[in-house]
């Protein structure tokens, strides 16, 4: 059972990307899939949770904690392939996926683009359909606090 928690690396389209991947090789993997403007240490409570009885990977996606953002325009048909290229590069056939708000949506574009890879899907707190308007503009408004004041007023406890 691996149970290590060290960041790991691994390029995807020419970029870096940073992941965990513990517990129990024995059962389907879990992929977990932070969201906006988060990382993969959300899911920290979860993958101690998780790891005794399933394999457990946590990622950053693209331009995210440590993994790099490239030169594409960040879309979630592009985060979608990225997982994709993700779980070949990991070697995985078939993934439950458990993606919290935007990785929701990356988890519920990715049943709409594979679902012969997905086995398990858990969404919370995420929606099936784009953002409003409203929605756009203040996320666009976190973006600029984050640029101006830093990350620190987001920490989650």
């Amino acid at each position: 059972m691996k149970q290590e928690v060290e960041d790991l690396f691994i390029s995807i389209d020419g970029i870096s990307i940073s992941y965990t991947d513990s517990g129990n090789e024995k059962n389907h993997p879990i992929i977990f899939i932070h969201g906006f403007p988060l990382n993969k240490s959300m899911w920290d409570n979860q993958r101690k949770a998780f790891w005794n009885k399933y394999r457990v990977i946590t990622y950053d996606i693209r331009g995210y904690g440590k993994s790099e953002p490239g030169t594409k325009k960040i879309s979630i048909d592009l985060l979608t392939t990225d997982l994709l290229h993700f779980m070949d590069a990991l070697g995985l056939d078939k993934v439950i996926l458990c993606g919290f708000s935007m990785g929701g949506y990356i988890a519920l574009h990715a049943m709409e683009k594979f679902p012969e890879r997905i086995i398990g899907l858990v969404l919370a707190d995420t929606q099936c359909q784009a953002d409003t308007q409203r929605a756009k503009e203040n996320r666009f408004k976190t973006c600029e606090a984050i640029k101006q004041n830093g990350l620190e007023l987001l920490r989650m406890t």
